[in-house]
């Protein structure tokens, strides 16, 4: 009998654990659908990497989301991906372990790949079982190039042919070439450094020179600039300049001859289609160029003294050498007896700087990785010889792992380095937005990949891998910037609620953050860039409209000048391209462009750091403004403390004169800003002139 009723239970508890299978099964089939594979995003972004030459290629970003489970989870499945066009596989990708339901497949390819439609073929595979979990095709259409290079050396890019250039300055000849000129075959003559000589620019008669002079403090860089207009065909023009003499001590030093060339240029951003012409915009590195009869060709000579060059006078000449011989111009030197120094209540940068983008690229080799480090050192020391106090790199569009499974942060590893290595003081602040997928929708790494359970754990381990291998890192003010012209729109809905997901990981790590917005929001940070107040942190200036509008040194001068001094911001960081990470085709010209898309250049892509432009020249001036107000603000300061009635009214004189200038910067010329340039300089010199004071001039 108890045999019998164990047997009888055995049967029941067998057939409840096969009902139990059965519901499971059912259960799984219910909830568990086939796996799928969806597309989210298709980026082509045109790549400038900095090797031995300035090289143009391409990389195709394709964003896909998974839907279903996946039965080994996401470390257990890997995809791999194929690029092909009429059967020919042109690129392919391969992720041996997913991290999430998504991720970022990416291609490299040739600048001169064929235009057309491509195939994509993505396969998830179960690592363990190696079998096929889902497969998904997909037509990526009408990818289209403009072949502007044919080559991979910059000289060699094709130009448009059938896009007029006009000629945008008629300018007639109003000064009277004397007999010397007619001998020697030009008219010599001066403009405002930052106002542009195009070719076909003339001299008025007040243009006229027979000297170059230029008067600076101690460590600054000031330009020399002077133009040649060619009364006959000159041949080859050659500019040098003598040994510079004068005081004991350390002589200031001629940094750079550069020959001023022009690039192809839209008429106006905001409507491109309407015209281009050739702008004077290059400061190419040279002091050699050919001069036809009719043409002007402007020559940029930067002078730096240092900080231990003595004050006083200095002179020496400049051989201008043609087919009809040679003729020595005067040059004068003085040096003032203060030095220029950075403000301690102002930072300056650039949001954001790219020239360490491609350390993570795939299709590079260590040596070319090395090469594109040594050329980024170049660019960070321009930077800094420039004014910019901080730097604010720009990570790779999308996140990637070493082979060991770490994350690939080496575009961080290396702007670190060289961010030490080259002696910035300020912040360094690592926009990452694109790693943690909370860039704007239309790029990639974008909010249409984000993952509220994954991305805040990736920020944290971003931090905490940076933080136990890059020693560097633990002596600078470091800031994380997860998020930039953060709103909320059609495009976007939820960048607002995704930034503050990220900020709150950074939080939780004790980590500063900053971040930049078009509008109010909630978010806290400790650096805010952007016009809205922000509730806590610092609050720094975000120009974009004066600064993206590149071709206009008057407005870069201004803000980085004087009128961001009159502001309560902390810094001043616009956003601005100085190499062409994304750019719309060749970076040196318009006319392979749409005419949505301009190139927004403050300076071009080389390999012996940024080819400079008027405009970035002018950031500087603007700095130099800033350090000259400072210098100002202290003789005034001290002025207005004096006992001497004499000193104190000095001060009153002085500050009435620098609120004057702070009150008209905003619609002052070039000619009125080094007016006040020279207005700072008389009034310093007159308060430190005065008996008794410590400034030591």
């Amino acid at each position: 009998m108890a045999h019998r009723e164990k047997k009888h239970h055995l049967k029941k508890r067998s057939f409840f654990i096969g009902f139990l299978v059965i519901l499971t099964l059912i259960a799984s089939g219910i909830n568990h659908p086939p796996v799928s594979i969806r597309i989210i995003s298709t980026n082509l972004s045109h790549r400038v990497v900095l090797l031995d030459t300035v090289e143009t290629r391409l990389k195709l970003i394709i964003g896909f989301a998974i839907k279903g489970r996946l039965p080994s989870g996401p470390a257990g499945t890997r995809a791999s991906a194929r690029l092909s066009q009429n059967g020919f596989e042109r690129a392919s990708f391969f992720v041996p372990k997913l991290d999430h339901l998504g991720g970022n497949l990416v291609f490299y390819l040739p600048y001169d790949v064929a235009p057309g439609d491509y195939d994509l073929r993505i396969e998830l595979t179960d690592i363990s079982s190696e079998e096929t979990i889902a497969v998904k095709t997909h037509t990526v259409e009408n990818i289209e190039t403009i072949p502007v290079r044919e080559t991979r050396s910059r000289s060699n890019w094709r130009q448009a042919p059938s896009i007029p250039l006009k000629n945008p300055r008629d300018e007639s000849l109003d000064a009277v070439a004397t007999q010397s000129d007619i001998e020697r075959g030009y008219i010599l003559w001066q403009r405002n450094a930052l106002r542009y000589v195009y070719p076909n620019s003339t001299p008025n008669t007040s243009d006229v020179i027979s000297e170059v002079s230029v008067r600076l403090a101690k460590n600054e860089y000031e330009p020399i600039t002077f133009s040649l207009y060619a009364l006959k065909a000159l041949g080859q023009v050659d500019v040098s300049v003598s040994k510079i003499q004068g005081e004991t001590g350390p002589p200031p030093v001629l940094q750079k001859i550069c020959v001023v060339k022009t690039v192809p240029r839209a008429l106006s951003r905001q409507s491109p289609g309407s015209g281009y012409e050739l702008r004077p915009r290059l400061l190419e590195a040279g002091n050699s160029v050919p001069l036809d009869a009719g043409q002007s060709q402007r020559f940029w000579l930067t002078i730096h003294a240092a900080k231990e060059t003595a004050p006083g006078k200095y002179s020496g000449t400049i051989a201008i050498t043609t087919g009809f011989g040679k003729t020595e111009i005067p040059l004068s030197i003085e040096i003032l007896p203060f030095a220029l120094a950075q403000r301690p209540d102002k930072e300056y940068g650039f949001e954001m700087t790219y020239v360490f983008q491609e350390m993570t690229a795939q299709d590079l080799t260590p040596k070319q990785r090395e090469k594109i480090y040594q050329n980024g050192l170049k660019y960070y020391r321009s930077f800094k010889e420039h004014g910019l106090t901080t730097i604010i790199p720009h990570s790779p569009f999308v996140f990637r792992r070493l082979p060991d499974g770490s994350p690939d942060l080496r575009d961080l590893e290396a702007a670190l380095n060289a961010f030490i290595e080259v002696g910035f003081t300020g912040p360094f602040i690592y926009y990452c937005g694109h790693l943690v997928q909370s860039s704007k929708p239309g790029w990639a790494g974008s909010t249409l990949g984000y993952d509220s359970k994954y991305h805040p754990v990736l920020m944290k381990e971003i931090i905490t891998h940076a933080r136990q291998n890059f020693p560097g890192i633990n002596a600078l003010d470091m800031y994380w910037m997860p998020g930039d012209e953060v709103q909320d729109n059609a495009d976007g809905p939820d960048r607002i609620r995704i930034a503050g997901e990220l900020l709150t990981s950074i939080s939780e790590m004790n980590e500063k953050s900053a971040i930049s917005v078009w509008e109010n929001t909630s978010l806290k940070t400790d650096i805010t860039f952007g016009d809205p107040k922000p509730l806590k942190g610092e609050h720094w200036q975000y120009p974009n409209g004066q600064t993206t509008l590149v071709d206009d040194a008057r407005s870069m001068r201004k803000a980085f000048g004087l009128n961001h001094i009159k502001t309560h911001y902390v810094g001043i960081a616009p956003w601005t391209f100085q190499t062409s990470e994304n750019a719309a085709g060749d970076p040196y010209t318009d006319l392979d462009t749409s005419p949505a898309r301009v190139e927004v250049m403050v300076a071009y892509p080389g390999v012996d750091g940024p080819v400079a432009t008027p405009e970035y020249e002018a950031m500087r001036e603007g700095i130099d403004d800033g350090k000259y107000a400072y210098l100002l603000e202290t003789r005034i300061e001290y002025a207005m403390k004096s006992p001497d009635p004499m000193l104190q009214d000095y001060g009153i004189q002085a500050q009435k004169a620098y609120q004057t200038m702070l009150d008209r910067i905003e619609t002052a010329t070039l000619e009125e800003m080094d007016q006040h340039r020279q207005t700072m300089i008389d009034w310093i010199m007159r308060i430190g002139s005065c008996p008794g004071n410590s400034f030591g001039n």
